[in-house]
């Protein structure tokens, strides 16, 4: 049911909420641009009329394959369509002859068709700049400018719908449940050798690994230039399981981290090993505490052992 019901209240619902804040403001927040070309607005709308699909299929632990793709491209565009189609249809012209979004006259469908309102908004469309959130200034532009913007702003809502559309985790087809993940710990750059060659002890050590993710959940700012955050996606039923060896450097300018994805290593543990963390570590709701044999997992980990491509930088 929530598969169904989730993307309607979605698409629908950033619908209305964008064409009621932009009668209220007297502006176009769908058609709001960063530095003229960067279509924030479309990308926004896009995503927030498409999220529904990702958020039901989560729930509802359906899996979304890359139709999804097309369908979240679709939706997002639609929803871009509709907050056009919604003011049409609330666009009213008073017995004074003045415009109005608040039903006070005759609508404006009864007089001209859909096609024929998009025209009039293409001519006429007037852009504003703000500064701090403040208009400084305003400009109009020619049809063929406008239309040459409506489509880079529809790429744009087809953009966000797709990123609200797909599922980013990964899916279980035995237990038909997404994974879950789990932030293990991180370690320096100067720490990684050491650390990766005792590994198959470390997963086994449980203070130990324990003390090192409490220093994870702390702060990342003791890293100057990069780091490598090991993470555990898992399934919660078999304990199927991909352990995510991420190299993380410091963006440009900022204090916030990205992950280098070419950099990115990956082990699968058995799922005993796996479940063996995951209770160690208190987990919620991971299962029973019973012992459990755990094999050695050294041989799981030989590849990280050859350091490929990792070193001892992040650049």
């Amino acid at each position: 049911m929530m598969i169904l019901l989730l993307p309607v209240i979605s698409f629908v619902g950033t619908i209305a909420v964008i064409v009621f804040l932009n009668n209220i403001f007297g502006i176009e927040l769908q058609s709001f641009s960063i530095l003229f070309i960067i279509p924030i607005g479309a990308l926004i709308v896009g995503y927030l009329g498409s999220v529904g699909i990702s958020v039901g299929h989560l729930i509802s632990n359906k899996y979304a394959g890359r139709k999804m793709i097309l369908v979240g491209a679709i939706i997002g565009v639609l929803t871009y369509m509709g907050i056009y189609y919604a003011s049409y249809l609330t666009t009213y012209i008073a017995p004074n002859g003045e415009i109005n979004y608040w039903f006070n006259g005759n609508p404006i469908s009864h007089k001209i068709t859909f096609f024929r309102y998009l025209q009039i908004e293409l001519s006429s469309a007037k852009h504003t700049f703000l500064l701090h959130g403040i208009p400084v200034g305003s400009y109009k532009t020619g049809k063929s400018v406008n239309t040459i913007g409506l489509v880079i702003q529809l790429l744009a809502a087809a953009c966000g719908g797709i990123g609200g559309g797909v599922v980013a985790k990964e899916y279980c087809q035995k237990c038909q449940k997404y994974k879950k993940e789990k932030k293990l710990f991180m370690i320096g750059v100067n720490e990684y050798k050491m650390v990766i060659k005792s590994l198959p002890t470390l997963l086994n050590d449980v203070p130990k690994l324990k003390a090192l993710m409490a220093q994870e959940q702390k702060s990342t700012q003791k890293y100057e230039n990069g780091y490598f955050s090991l993470e555990l996606q898992y399934c919660p039923d078999c304990f199927e399981n991909t352990l995510y060896i991420k190299a993380m450097k410091r963006k440009p300018k900022s204090s916030s981290f990205e992950e280098v994805i070419k950099m990115r290593q990956t082990l699968n543990l058995s799922p005993e090993l796996a479940k063996s963390i995951l209770i160690s570590t208190a987990d919620s709701k991971i299962g029973t505490t019973e012992d459990t044999s755990i094999t050695n997992a050294s041989t799981q980990i030989n590849t990280l052992q050859r350091d490929k491509q990792i070193g001892t930088t992040v650049r």
